[in-house]
């Protein structure tokens, strides 16, 4: 999630949180873009959130990408930045995969080096010319899981 003030906790007060069934959720990661009391800005062409984001899936050049490998480097990215703090809700193994070969993401890691990631030594973003080419975000993360 990549949103104002999304990083609300999932367990509430006594008498506020509506319990379910068991076997109903599972495996639930949720990945908020700041605490609830912060504000996530968007950005051209991406927010900052989402950027570090692609940047922890992309990261790996082989193997699997677990969820936890891409908490743990957006966790870092974000230790020193008391503006924005990334919110993690976890309920799993810690073993749930993102994608099971890292090497499948070659095609989407040279798009977005070339397109869309800043250079952190220059300060600069490099984008794509074409307005209307560039996909959404929820198309990109599509087309990471996709290995495209």
């Amino acid at each position: 999630m990549d949103a104002c003030n999304s990083g609300t906790a999932l367990i509430k007060s006594e008498g506020g949180f509506l319990g379910s069934r068991k076997g109903e959720l599972s495996n639930i990661i949720q990945i908020a873009s700041c605490l609830n009391s912060q504000e996530s800005l968007t950005g051209d062409p991406f927010s900052e959130f989402t950027e570090r984001f692609c940047r922890a899936v992309l990261r790996k050049e082989e193997g699997p990408v677990f969820y936890t490998d891409i908490t743990n480097t957006i966790r870092d990215d974000f230790l020193n930045d008391d503006e924005q703090t990334p919110h993690f809700v976890s309920q799993g193994t810690e073993r749930e995969v993102f994608v099971e070969d890292a090497a499948r993401l070659k095609a989407c890691r040279d798009h977005f080096q070339m397109r869309w990631f800043r250079s952190l030594d220059q300060g600069q973003v490099h984008e794509e010319n074409e307005q209307n080419s560039t996909p959404s975000t929820l198309e990109l993360i599509e087309k990471l899981k996709r290995g495209l």
